[in-house]
């Protein structure tokens, strides 16, 4: 498999981002393929009869981003923000050039049914990107709106992982372990990928990485010459996304109590015991107590940041949440 090399100064300039647009892109290539892929099974067959309730039909979607191969770049901008806004995502793709268009489109296959689906997009270009990011957002409402807080709060805390590796024991250490093909060397950050680049981004603009459940088990790369390389990659914890149940724990109110419980719904992100105890109009003495028999049940974990200490769930605690999410409503993502 080819490599491909960023050298210092792009490492320099790495920068990690959350994108909506890439989370929903990637879940297109799951959806379509023939083969349910175990990771994302329960999702995908909950997607699928939620597109069939909603009628609506994701044929095009579908052509563009067949379940290997090419995605074209068009769908997939390179985020300028740390956290964009899909609706700011989709306008980028209905801003696409016929010329950017076409030329993505010719990297997919011209032949077979799917190319049919494609067929108006040489014909009325400008009218083809503007329907498409109009369908992007149907189906975003369909098939990841109700689950993004989970996704996101999953990249969240894949990217403060990683960052407090970074500061701690420096970028190799960082970065190395975001996937098996990708590789600090010396002076390079290096990637093996099937993407051929023949106008390649731009040495020194930085490379963005974007954790991105959907993209599992690949990484994801654009490189291309007008914006910086972006590296979508599966962050930790993805194996947990969809869990719909863990040791048979049932009834998680009554086993473990409202105030607990409601205490790891409050942990979508890390927080301290005084923000916790605010959002929950808790005391803090309380809110610490019951942080105490979590933290030792090891439904919580924490870590000091200078002098405040923040409290994230752990794996057991993603499980418990994830139960009791299922029990709330009829899906293990149904709390959005």
């Amino acid at each position: 498999m080819p490599e491909r090399l960023f050298g210092l100064q792009d490492m320099s300039r790495t920068r990690f981002v959350i994108s909506p647009l890439w989370e929903l892109v990637a879940s297109l290539r799951v959806i379509g393929g023939r083969q349910s892929r175990g990771l994302h099974s329960a999702w995908v067959q909950t997607t699928r009869r939620r597109l069939a309730d909603a009628r609506m039909d994701p044929s095009r979607l579908l052509a563009l981003v067949p379940p290997s191969g090419h995605i074209p770049d068009f769908l997939t901008p390179s985020p300028t923000e740390a956290a964009p806004d899909l609706d700011a995502e989709l306008r980028l793709v209905a801003q696409t050039t016929p010329a950017d268009l076409l030329r993505d489109l010719g990297l997919l296959t011209a032949a077979g049914p799917a190319w049919y689906a494609l067929q108006d997009a040489c014909d009325r270009p400008q009218t083809f990107v503007r329907q498409i990011a109009d369908e992007l957002r149907c189906y975003w409402e369909i098939a990841l709106a109700p689950s993004w807080r989970r996704i996101r709060s999953l990249a969240e805390s894949d990217i403060a992982w990683r960052s407090e590796r970074i500061v701690g024991a420096g970028i190799r250490d960082g970065l190395s372990s975001l996937h098996d093909r990708i590789r600090v060397d010396g002076e390079h950050l290096i990637v093996r990928t099937t993407c051929h680049a023949p106008d390649p981004a731009p040495i020194g603009a930085g490379v963005v990485l974007v954790p991105c459940a959907f993209a599992w088990p690949e990484v994801l790369l654009l490189d291309t010459g007008h914006q910086p390389a972006t590296l979508a990659y599966t962050p930790r914890g993805t194996g947990m996304l969809w869990a719909a149940q863990t040791n048979g724990l049932n009834g998680i109110p009554g086993l473990i109590g409202r105030t607990r419980t409601n205490l790891l719904n409050a942990l979508d992100l890390p927080a301290t015991n005084s923000e916790l105890a605010e959002r929950l109009g808790l005391t803090p003495p309380t809110t610490s107590q019951h942080l105490q028999i979590l933290l030792q049940a090891g439904a919580v974990s924490r870590r000091r940041t200078g002098r405040l200490v923040y409290y994230a769930r752990s794996p057991l605690g993603e499980a418990l949440v994830t139960e009791h999410s299922m029990r709330d409503g009829d899906l293990p993502f149904s709390t959005g």
